[in-house]
């Protein structure tokens, strides 16, 4: 995918994650080169789309310690990689509909999706320490 990577403005980059076995066939991700980078969208939580995302932002040279995350909105083609690929520390921006349904205030399963994905966080830190 990363022959289809295009410069659509000055220092903006369409970055397309495949969508295997979706319709839409692809996600349109876009980076925003600067002093501090900005990600737009992050594809499925799988390793395809991870793998591309990733190897997108290496082509473009984007250092993810120096990248935030906006999310246009929560569904898993567009959020799904966020939390998997976002340096300790960085941002996350998205609207405060969707902040607020993260953050708790409507459960999925009885475990807020915050918990869920600060608990996976942990598995993987405490696994990789074994």
């Amino acid at each position: 995918m990363i022959e289809k990577i295009e410069e659509v403005l000055p220092h903006i980059y369409r970055l397309p994650v495949p969508l295997e076995g979706n319709p839409l066939r692809e996600l349109n991700s876009y980076v925003i080169k600067g002093e501090r980078n900005l990600l737009v969208d992050t594809g499925f939580r799988t390793e395809s789309c991870r793998r591309a995302l990733l190897e997108g932002l290496d082509y473009l040279k984007i250092d993810l310690k120096n990248t935030d995350i906006l999310l246009t909105h929560l569904h898993a083609d567009h959020s799904g990689n966020a939390a998997d690929i976002l340096p300790e520390g960085n941002k996350v921006y998205m609207s405060a509909l969707d902040c607020k349904y993260l953050m708790g205030s409507q459960e999925e399963n009885g475990t807020s999706l915050l918990h869920r994905i600060r608990m996976e966080r942990l598995q993987k830190t405490e696994s990789g320490r074994k």
